[in-house]
């Protein structure tokens, strides 16, 4: 399906005109919301539908083994390594289903309280989430409140 340069200029005044309206602030909590929906909606559609993989072809991860060092995008879009956030100390590593996950966001306000703990024992903190770099990166902004 094509879409006409009308329909992005359309799109675009709303979106100029949906900032003007209303704070920046507002509108990121609101963006944030329409995400977590969206995603809490298709990870339950998932679900639903059941495994779509009934076997392994090898054995998964075990308690103790060494983690893997796969390369993945972070919020800006760039490739990193797994290893980058642990090379100068230790990381604490939080595995979330997507940027809507709800027990992800209930983690991520516990985390607010205990992450200067974890700063004095010299640990970064690294979430990773099933979503694109740009939700990543409005998760991120909307969540770096309860890090201040």
């Amino acid at each position: 399906m094509e879409l006409s340069y009308n329909y992005y200029t359309k799109t675009l005044y709303l979106l100029l005109l949906n900032i003007l309206l209303f704070n920046i602030s507002y509108a990121q909590q609101n963006i944030v919301e329409v995400q977590n929906n969206i995603a809490e909606k298709q990870w339950l559609e998932h679900w639903k539908n059941g495994p779509q993989r009934l076997h392994w072809n090898e054995l998964p991860l075990q308690i103790g083994d060494k983690a893997p060092d796969f390369q993945l995008l972070d919020q800006t879009g760039n490739e990193r390594k797994l290893s980058d956030y642990w090379k100068d100390g230790p990381a604490l590593i939080i595995f979330w289903r997507h940027n809507g996950c709800s027990c992800g966001r209930d983690r991520a306000k516990r985390l607010a309280l205990e992450i200067e703990e974890y700063k004095k024992l010299g640990a970064r903190v690294l979430i990773i989430a099933q979503s694109e770099p740009e939700r990543s990166q409005t998760t991120k902004q909307y969540y770096c409140a309860y890090f201040k």
